[in-house]
């Protein structure tokens, strides 16, 4: 089962490596209680999944903002450009800079 978050797949991540011995325990009292009381493997499932399929967290960073799967990014509906646009914007910008 994958964290929920980015913050908590970090979390699993540290303390499956103070697990395995390649941090001390000193690095993370909490991570370091995770690690005496799970299991290496229910780590690793916990900490090995794509970072960049989850938000940073369960809330979006700014009002109205909404995850987009596709891109993987919050963004917000209103204010977001169309992806021809951001391209002749950055032609633009090589241009003329």
């Amino acid at each position: 089962m994958p964290a929920i978050t980015a913050a908590q797949q970090k979390l699993f991540g540290i303390a499956l490596k103070i697990k395995r011995g390649n941090l001390p325990e000193s690095y993370s009292p909490q991570a370091a209680k995770l690690a005496d009381t799970m299991s290496e493997e229910d780590l690793k499932s916990y900490a090995h999944h794509l970072i960049t399929t989850k938000p940073d967290s369960k809330h979006p960073p700014f009002p109205g903002a909404e995850w987009n799967e596709q891109t993987h990014r919050w963004h917000h509906p209103k204010y977001s450009l169309p992806n021809k646009m951001v391209k002749a914007l950055i032609e633009y910008i090589k241009t003329n800079a």
